[in-house]
């Protein structure tokens, strides 16, 4: 009896390229191509539903469908591939979006601050708690009431939040006075210090533009920008 392991009959190693003896390890046989290794089937995604998605806990950081996706930069990298069904592949390039690239577009171009005028407005606190649940399926939101709506917007421009969406009674309306809301809350764009109004229906579209790179000045030359309220 040996202590050789069981090998398929007429199974033989091939040659070990020379000059290449120190990149493959003994028993490695170096291929050019990718020989086809599978356990069972092949799973199959449809790339019109594919997506990718960084969570913080229960929150959404960035979300990018295959075309987004592909638009992130790329970075190569060659190594060689040993595999443990002793082929191996040298100076295999590899292209792919790195996690610090992912990281850094999360940071950058995904934090959205809900904020409600009035805490003490249960309309106005329900409907902001609700946009920034739907906001979140998207982007990196946060809920804030811990303050007044200047010291929010404050708060928000010194931590990096790009924009602030307020709700307030105009959103809601006023039961007691008869008034009817409009449906619209403010988007605040932290560097330029202005807001506009905007439907809650069209809100997911208009910070898809913005957080996409859309200059401020385009966008909100549709809705009418003005002076934020308590931005001084």
């Amino acid at each position: 009896m040996t202590n050789k392991p069981p090998v398929s009959r007429g199974f033989r190693a091939r040659k070990r390229p020379e000059g290449r003896g120190a990149r493959v390890p003994p028993g490695q046989s170096v291929v050019s191509d990718f020989p086809v290794l599978s356990a069972g089937p092949t799973p199959r995604t449809t790339l019109d539903t594919w997506t990718f998605a960084l969570q913080e806990g229960g929150s959404l950081l960035a979300k990018w469908t295959w075309a987004e996706f592909g638009k992130l930069p790329r970075t190569t990298v060659v190594v060689d591939i040993h595999c443990v069904t002793t082929w191996s592949k040298l100076d295999t390039e590899w292209q792919g979006v790195s996690i610090d690239t992912l990281l850094t577009a999360a940071a950058f171009a995904s934090r959205i601050a809900v904020l409600p005028l009035l805490k003490k407005n249960s309309r106005i606190v329900e409907t902001a708690h609700k946009l920034c649940a739907d906001l979140r399926r998207r982007w990196h939101s946060v809920y804030d009431d811990t303050a007044s709506i200047g010291r929010l917007y404050r708060r928000q421009d010194e931590v990096g939040t790009p924009f602030c969406v307020t709700v307030d009674v105009q959103t809601v309306g006023d039961s007691e006075k008869g008034e009817q809301g409009d449906g619209r809350v403010t988007i605040r764009d932290r560097d330029s210090m202005e807001q506009i109004r905007v439907p809650i229906p069209e809100l997911g579209a208009v910070l898809r533009e913005l957080l996409g790179g859309a200059l401020w000045s385009q966008v909100s030359a549709r809705f009418g920008a003005t002076p934020a309220a308590g931005s001084a």
